[in-house]
């Protein structure tokens, strides 16, 4: 059977377009200045909530899907290396997801992580961000613990779209 890519909300360019704004925004100080820790956050939530989006409402239908397919995976990945060079050029790099590994790894992300003013600003543009959103994009090895990450995974994976 050939399965073609559906186009959901999880994979709309505009959606991720204006998601990837409201980023910028919710990563700037009262100066205008950009917190590049922050940036690099918000976006790789945003690849995140493409993902997990697009997972859920697949998941809906088809109750023994686990994870994305490959192909789906690598759709996300072209999707998300054509919006994000387009909206905000200075972070092209962040296209492709070993850098977000590079980053965690090296600690970029627990400070943004652990200041109550990442989802403060986040929620303050329109950006729908909780802890739960934190634990899950940082993974089993952020700073939340592997069990924190679990509980949320597991969540996650059990929900089911409406």
């Amino acid at each position: 059977m050939n399965e073609q890519l559906e186009t959901s909300s999880g994979l709309d360019e505009s959606a991720l377009a204006t998601r990837l704004r409201i980023a910028e925004l919710a990563s700037m100080d009262q100066y205008g200045a950009i917190n590049h820790s922050w940036l690099v956050l918000h976006i790789w939530l945003a690849q995140c909530d493409m993902v997990r989006a697009d997972h859920l409402r697949r998941n809906g239908k088809d109750t023994r899907t686990v994870n994305p397919s490959e192909s789906l995976l690598s759709e996300y990945r072209r999707l998300f290396s054509q919006v994000l060079p387009t909206v905000l050029p200075l972070m092209h790099e962040f296209s492709d997801p070993e850098m977000f590994r590079v980053w965690r790894e090296a600690g970029y992300f627990e400070e943004p992580a652990d200041d109550p003013r990442f989802i403060a600003c986040a929620l303050s543009v329109g950006l729908p961000i909780s802890a739960e959103d934190l634990i899950y994009a940082l993974g089993s090895g952020g700073p939340y613990g592997k069990d924190a990450f679990l509980t949320v995974a597991k969540h996650v994976h059990s929900a089911r779209a409406h």
